[in-house]
């Protein structure tokens, strides 16, 4: 309903450092109406405890629907405000004296971008300066049993550094080390469970804006209707619930996101890359947001321009916020920043995980990545360049082209596929053993190098489709958790370990049952009657798939790579096959470029699918490439390939 007094009207700050401070007037009841005034101040002068008022406590809320349904009476006037806003106040405000809060809703003026993008910027150090930090999840009512619940969380914080008993008696250890009731009961209460589960449920902790706010925060209380409870027990609370199953509280998938976020908050600041990467999942209604919400916890990311950026050094990222572009223009100026500190290769982790943004901009570059969307892969590969080996990547300006990247790099191909057609990957693993036979599988020392290839392209392959947030095998994971030696709950997502030492520690153990397979393979085709060099074209390539996958290692393998597609360079190189694994959209003609120094990456078979260009650009048409996608090449072996001349494949291209 419209109210009939006069509309609040924002007045401009005057500063860079001015905020404004919401005055909630105290009141006796619940239910009566909302009083306050607004008024500006400078950060500067509450800090120095000059200002009015000496200290501010700020609000951390999920906003809801944008319903603006309620009156908040401010100066005499009325700014509208939404349900959740209402309830919050309600409940936040005293009794007897006015409270002072800062309040993103109220504080900020809305409609006006520019203001809003500045104040963006300085969230960080809004949050980091308040007093308190006032976490509002929402109401409460009986059933969720909150006084249980916060009651438990701080048992379990108590009790987290404690290791778990094994029987009853050292549960008794416990109980007196921690001098709180037995955990052990909630075992036994399915209703409490499920209270626990609705907790971790609530909006906030699907929010990205929240994090800043909150690993910024000094003092931060959690607050439910009328129930609070400090951050710190709901950290241990929840990290004693997410790590031991003990407790009974085994958490399921719908609570991944809230035990993700709440876990990745006890890291605090970091690199705006590894900040977009570890909170993939946190949504938010603005997807422009995805970025500007993390820019206050980024250790590597200055949001003002400086008069002077000639001394800063090359690994920091100079990114203003900017409402009036885009989701588009706001990812590639992003972009473009994180290339000219030194990040290229770190970027393309980023693509390789979260895809291109040009899924849904034909137009956006092919290096930008689309964090629009929560990643698809919890892991592909690790970038260990520093920034200053990152400078074979250059941002160039050509006619027709705002910017494109001029890249120096190994450069294979055009490649050929094995399958023209959507064969399964068995068939196509059957046919690239055809090929392979007919090449040279009778050259003992071409046969050990491409066996060593296949070995290593299928090892880097699988363990990276097992990573896949949206791949879960049952036949892969009894099969491989024996290679990794883990228990099966590892590769649900959870408690991985590093990605390239698990890739170092699969590759041999992979790779040897591989090896094992094909060689008795080569044994049974030294059958009479495959004697001859060209009667091994006999063996129909659908006999060859169902010897493939009659092996139980080579059947998961073929399982966790059905979506994947078989290539290799058109000659034979260096008197051995050259394959490689690519993605499902991968066509013949594509080229795969690496980094030049192939040790940047790990595992070091990493590497991207490009496709030429024909474009209006006035340079080489054959060196321009859009990105395809992310996929694996062997490492070759100078040693084994004397006659290997790394320089051939060197190349500056253009990547648009």
């Amino acid at each position: 309903m419209e109210s009939s007094q006069t509309a609040y009207v924002y007045k401009p700050l005057d500063k860079p450092t001015n905020i404004r401070i919401l005055s909630l007037h105290p009141a006796v009841n619940i239910s009566d109406p909302l009083h306050a005034n607004l008024f500006t101040t400078d950060r500067a002068d509450i800090f120095r405890f000059k200002g009015h008022p000496a200290s501010y406590e700020a609000v951390s809320y999920c906003w809801g629907p944008i319903v603006l349904s309620h009156d908040l009476n401010c100066d005499s006037r009325v700014i509208q405000i939404t349900s959740t806003v209402h309830t919050m106040l309600q409940h936040l405000r005293k009794r007897e004296k006015p409270r002072f809060l800062w309040i993103d809703a109220i504080c900020i003026n809305q409609n006006d971008n520019e203001e809003k993008a500045y104040q963006v910027q300085l969230m960080g150090e809004v949050y980091q300066q308040a007093e308190k930090v006032h976490v509002w999840l929402g109401e409460g009512n009986s059933q969720d049993r909150l006084p249980e619940v916060f009651a438990l969380f701080r048992a379990l914080a108590v009790i987290e550094d404690i290791p778990p008993p094994s029987s009853s008696q050292s549960w008794e250890r416990v109980r007196l080390v921690s001098r709180v009731d037995p955990v052990l009961l909630v075992r036994s209460d399915s209703i409490l469970q499920e209270a626990v589960g609705r907790f971790l449920l609530r909006p906030w902790f699907q929010r990205r804006w929240i994090l800043q706010e909150v690993a910024l925060g000094h003092d931060v209380v959690i607050r439910c209707g009328s129930y609070k409870c400090t951050w710190t027990w709901i950290v241990g609370g929840i990290n004693a619930i997410a790590t031991n199953s003990f407790y009974g509280l085994v958490p399921k998938s719908q609570h991944k996101i809230a035990l993700k976020q709440v876990l990745g908050l006890r890291e605090g600041k970091g690199r705006i890359l590894d900040l977009l990467w570890s909170f993939d999942s946190a949504q938010c209604s603005d997807s422009r947001d995805r970025l500007f919400a993390l820019c206050g916890m980024a250790v590597d990311l200055i949001p003002f321009k400086p008069k002077d950026t000639n001394n800063l050094k090359n690994d920091v990222i100079v990114y203003p916020v900017d409402y009036s572009q885009d989701l588009s223009s706001t990812y590639t100026c992003f972009s473009r920043a994180c290339i000219k500190a030194g990040m290229f290769y770190s970027l393309l982790r980023h693509v390789a995980s979260f895809g291109s943004l040009t899924r849904i901009d034909h137009k956006t570059p092919t290096w930008v990545p689309d964090w629009s969307l929560p990643r698809s892969w919890e892991q592909r590969f690790n970038t260990t360049c520093s920034s200053k080996d990152e400078s074979v990547c250059i941002l160039e300006p050509v006619v027709g082209l705002e910017t494109v990247l001029r890249l120096d790099c190994r450069l294979y191909g055009p490649m050929r596929l094995i399958a023209q057609t959507d064969e399964t990957f068995a068939s196509q693993l059957a046919r690239f053993l055809k090929l392979f036979f007919r090449i040279g599988f009778q050259d003992q020392r071409c046969r050990a190098i491409s066996l060593g290839y296949l070995c290593q392209i299928l090892s880097a392959a699988v363990l990276d489709s097992h990573f896949a947030l949206y791949r879960e095998s049952d036949t892969a994971t009894r099969v491989l958790s024996k290679a990794f030696e883990v228990t099966p709950s590892y590769f649900s997502g959870q408690h991985l370990l590093a990605f390239e030492d698990a890739y170092e520690k699969s590759l041999k153990e992979i790779a040897g049952e591989i090896l094992v397979i094909l060689e008795e393979w080569y044994a049974r085709l030294n059958r009479p009657q495959y004697v001859m060099d060209r009667s091994f074209d006999l063996v129909s390539s659908a006999e060859l798939a169902s010897e493939i996958t009659s092996s139980r290692v080579m059947s998961a393998v073929c399982e966790l790579l059905a979506d994947r597609k078989i290539f290799y360079a058109k000659k034979p190189m260096y008197g051995s096959l050259f394959p490689g694994i690519g993605p499902s959209n991968m066509q013949p003609g594509d080229f795969v470029f690496q980094p030049n120094d192939a040790a940047m990456c790990k595992p070091v078979t990493t590497a991207f699918v490009v496709r030429p260009w024909k474009s209006p650009l006035k340079t080489d048409v054959r060196k321009s490439f859009r990105l395809v996608g992310f996929c694996f090449l062997p490492e070759i072996d100078e040693s084994v390939l004397p006659d290997f001349d790394s320089r051939r494949h060197r190349e500056t291209i253009l990547l648009v």
